[in-house]
């Protein structure tokens, strides 16, 4: 898996600095265990934003792109009640009156990838809050400084 991933994925976003770990049964695990740099977390969120092309070309189909951005699930029992996809969160953000819907990769101790189609924006922002509480801190710094000057 991680060979196809780095031949048909990374390889065309020029990603080279990774680390994907795997499971007990030696399988890819992603559910917090692939590491990419900031620049590199921009480049996916803008293959995503772009509908799977990167520099004109197509990486991925739109196909999947739509699929995996679609809410399959709306999530009732958690401070985030906007929903998940193929991996990416949905979430609302009030800014000026104005609902501004991001969908989100969010990684183990504050990884946060934030595409925002109505703006044609991606946004990065990465942390060390590992075990302490404050793992959502980067939304708080998303919705407070950096949104109101996107949307403005």
């Amino acid at each position: 898996m991680e060979l196809f991933i780095d031949k048909f994925l990374f390889q065309k976003l020029k990603i080279s600095n990774y680390i994907i770990q795997t499971d007990l049964r030696d399988k890819p695990y992603f559910g917090g265990g692939m590491y990419l740099t900031p620049k590199d977390m921009l480049k996916f969120g803008e293959l995503y934003l772009n509908k799977g092309k990167w520099q004109s070309k197509r990486i991925i189909s739109k196909k999947w792109v739509k699929k995996s951005f679609k809410n399959y699930r709306n999530l009732e029992n958690v401070t985030d009640k906007n929903g998940y996809g193929y991996l990416w969160w949905h979430n609302t953000y009030q800014i000026n009156g104005k609902n501004i819907k991001s969908i989100e990769a969010r990684g183990n101790g504050g990884q946060y990838i934030f595409v925002i189609p109505c703006l044609q924006t991606v946004v990065v922002i990465t942390s060390g809050n590992y075990r302490n509480g404050k793992t959502q801190q980067p939304e708080e710094i998303f919705e407070k400084h950096i949104l109101p000057y996107l949307e403005n």
